[in-house]
């Protein structure tokens, strides 16, 4: 496995070794999962006298790279929370408990969070849109269709300006594209921070930030850098 920032792109390759182990899962989520994360991923179910305890799934993601590349922790975590609810039959009582688990020989540390069902339910349904809006756009970047991505621009942008800045960005994408996925999410009132990743066909994991703001005329990119 190995790290890439090249040209103020980050980049993560996904090794051919990598090994993961999710019981009980889809594959599709542990697809999903496994890019997102590079990394080992466990399931944990508890049995206990603590009414809580039964109510807990937790996963454990170990050792994971993204970090180093300035991810915030609780981004990921949060986006890794809404797609297990979204690809896992979770009954709405359930509490699911994402661990961020860093192990160097022996000495572990662990960073947890906590989520009840119906608090993702209430986000999922941005997160998703705003999925769709980000695979829209950067295939349009890959298709050098930039009027498509300047319809989702929230601020000012002469199209000439605009049309000679995706030209670069285009330029500088790893070839073989194969979708756009949300590594890290954060809502705050009506804006939103996302961390974005381009997996393409050589398993590349191209990392771009991107912002949103929910407007009358709905969703809009008020910024991104890739």
């Amino acid at each position: 496995m190995k790290l890439k920032d090249n040209n103020n792109t980050m980049r993560l390759t996904l090794g051919l070794l990598l090994i993961f182990t999710i019981t009980s899962c889809s594959s599709g989520i542990k697809t999903e999962l496994s890019i997102n994360c590079l990394c080992s991923v466990t399931e944990h179910y508890s049995i206990s006298t603590d009414s809580e305890d039964n109510r807990t799934k937790e996963y454990t993601f170990t050792n994971s790279p993204i970090f180093k590349l300035g991810v915030p922790k609780e981004y990921f975590a949060t986006s890794c929370a809404i797609l297990i609810n979204n690809n896992s039959k979770i009954d709405s009582t359930t509490i699911l408990k994402i661990n961020l688990l860093k192990d160097k020989g022996g000495s572990k540390e662990n960073t947890f969070f906590r989520y009840d069902i119906y608090e993702l339910g209430d986000i999922s349904p941005k997160y998703f849109e705003m999925l769709e809006i980000m695979n829209h756009f950067v295939e349009s970047i890959y298709s050098a269709q930039y009027q498509v991505c300047h319809q989702y621009i929230g601020f000012e942008f002469d199209k000439d300006n605009f049309d000679t800045v995706m030209n670069q960005i285009k330029e500088g994408l790893e070839r073989g594209y194969v979708d756009t996925r949300i590594i890290g999410f954060d809502k705050h009132k009506d804006n939103y921070s996302i961390y974005g990743g381009i997996y393409t066909e050589n398993k590349i994991l191209d990392l771009f930030t991107m912002k949103f703001r929910e407007t009358a005329d709905g969703l809009k990119i008020t910024s991104f850098k890739f």
